[in-house]
């Protein structure tokens, strides 16, 4: 039998720059409103999670041992740390989870008062908004609207829609996503509500407006 000796290729050694490379080429120039586009990061970053998570593990495995706990019980509490702060927060976004900022972004909050990111891009919180009006409303009433993704929206019956500055006023205004956002003075810390409006329905995430039901007040 006659063997030959095959060529073996060298691994090369990959550069450090390949890493920040694939985690920063997603966001530019594609990135917008800080959000979209910008799927292909979900890789890396799902691998750099990985890594820290193991990270995490192994020290809390380590500092476990220390205090002589059984290898299962040290198991299972490595992994509640790492599972339950996500639980948490996915139960307390419920019903709106698309609305998620983490703690390193500053939350919600940061998103509406810093403009950072956007809040109800996919119309979240217009679906109980428009419930609301068609159990509590008039009919014939006007409605003035101003949200994201209408083309999501509940019919209204027995009401006519329009735009927020219709003239004349309509008798509800139905506000949200950036039409929202555009309430909020982030100088002043306060909203600048609709000149002779109130707000009569309201659906929030982790106490953030994501959007709102105005009634008319003055004749």
């Amino acid at each position: 039998m006659v063997s030959k000796r095959l060529p073996v290729r060298r691994a090369r050694r990959i550069s450090p720059s390949v890493s920040p490379t694939w985690l920063v080429t997603p966001l530019v120039p594609f990135c917008r409103d800080g959000v979209r586009y910008v799927l292909p990061i979900a890789v890396p970053l799902s691998l750099a999670a990985a890594v820290g998570s193991l990270w995490v593990a192994d020290v809390l495995l380590a500092r476990l041992r220390r205090v002589a706990l059984p290898a299962a019980l040290s198991l299972v509490v490595a992994l509640a740390a790492l599972v339950v702060p996500v639980a948490w927060a996915t139960w307390r976004f419920q019903p709106y989870q698309l609305d998620y900022y983490n703690a390193a972004s500053g939350g919600p909050r940061a998103a509406l008062e810093k403009r950072w990111y956007e809040l109800s891009w996919w119309g979240e919180g217009l679906g109980n908004c428009v419930r609301w009006i068609n159990r509590q409303g008039p009919r014939n009433a006007t409605i003035g609207v101003d949200v994201p993704a209408r083309h999501t929206m509940v019919p209204i019956p027995d009401m006519r829609t329009m735009h927020v500055n219709a003239r004349p006023r309509p008798d509800y205004l139905l506000i949200g996503g950036e039409g929202l956002r555009r309430l909020w003075d982030p100088k002043r810390r306060r909203w600048n509500h609709p000149a002779g409006y109130r707000v009569v329905h309201e659906e929030r995430v982790v106490g953030v407006p994501l959007m709102r039901v105005y009634r008319r007040v003055d004749p």
